[in-house]
């Protein structure tokens, strides 16, 4: 066919004036969700060509090489802080002989020995991410392309509050009440408001970012990376029987609110949330943080998680997260 043999140099294309909005457009046509398009957060570091089944050993290795590194700054410092301060009883044997009943988030070397050891998880994972080069470090925050946003963790953090930190707070207030005097120091405070969060976010990006999305690229099921993740974090914190059932209960939680959220802001708010209303008021003096947890603290805990994925799965599906 010759190139517009027949066509004038002044002819005219049709516009669409005569043409109604709706012309041709059936009623039920389904309009994709975007949400829809982001891929699933879970399983996404297979889409990554640089991405390899045993590179997240890699990191994983080289996270605790430079955690340990991490960890004998922290000890450093704290260790500094308690003979410069003259302190009598050192925070670190006191977690050791008396696990959670004796960790100390109120004083400056309490919230640096107990809250700044886990923070340098993350700075170990960020290192460790740039070294490897296996996938870029925004895919741990979400899958959306864009990393971390703001404006999800927001929208998250606001039922977060309602639905675990008001529980959490009357429990405390109403339920055990007022057990002792304030115990934070000024420098204790302002440590526990910076660190408490940035503890809470690192555990997020080690559990939930790193050991989830691991397994979820391994086998491809999301059930079963949220279940593995799970079993790890539960394991990593020594309460009794009825407290590994509490943090199993919480960790599931955290890992499907990830997923929901196709990003770590859904697990980084309620994580915050929970934390820091328990940092603050038996800082203050009401309740206590124990290693022997109660079936009452079980319920709580079990009730606030299966509402909060409700919400967020309501969320999800009214596109309200990505």
């Amino acid at each position: 066919m010759p190139n517009n043999a027949n066509m004038p140099n002044n002819a005219k294309m049709p516009n669409n004036a005569n043409m109604p909005n709706n012309a041709n457009i059936p009623n039920n046509v389904n309009i994709p969700n975007i949400a829809n398009m982001i891929p699933d957060y879970i399983t996404y570091p297979k889409k990554f060509k640089t991405f390899k089944w045993y590179k997240p050993f890699l990191v994983a290795l080289l996270t605790g090489v430079f955690y340990f590194l991490g960890s004998i700054i922290n000890t450093i410092i704290v260790f500094a802080i308690e003979l410069i301060t003259g302190s009598q009883t050192s925070v670190f044997a006191a977690i050791l002989n008396q696990g959670y009943d004796g960790m100390n988030v109120y004083t400056a070397p309490g919230a640096i020995a107990s809250l700044g050891s886990v923070v340098w998880m993350l700075i170990a994972l960020i290192i460790a991410v740039k070294i490897v080069k296996d996938r870029p470090l925004h895919s741990y925050s979400s899958s959306s392309g864009k990393g971390w946003s703001w404006g999800i963790f927001f929208k998250c953090f606001f039922p977060a509050l309602l639905v675990c930190g008001v529980p959490v707070a009357a429990d405390l207030v109403l339920i055990d009440g007022r057990v002792g005097v304030s115990q934070f120091t000024l420098a204790g405070l302002i440590l526990c408001i910076i660190l408490g969060p940035l503890q809470c976010v690192a555990e997020e990006y080690i559990f939930r970012g790193l050991a989830m999305q691991t397994f979820g690229s391994w086998f491809k099921v999301p059930i079963i990376a949220i279940v593995l993740q799970t079993a790890i974090f539960a394991s990593m914190h020594p309460y009794n029987f009825v407290g590994v059932l509490e943090v199993w209960a919480i960790g599931i939680a955290l890992g499907i609110s990830a997923w929901l959220a196709k990003g770590l802001e859904g697990s980084c708010a309620l994580h915050i949330v929970n934390n820091m209303t328990i940092f603050f008021l038996t800082g203050f003096g009401f309740g206590a943080i124990r290693t022997e947890e109660s079936w009452r603290d079980f319920f709580l805990t079990f009730a606030i998680s299966v509402v909060y994925v409700l919400i967020l799965d309501k969320m999800s599906k009214k596109g309200m997260l990505r």
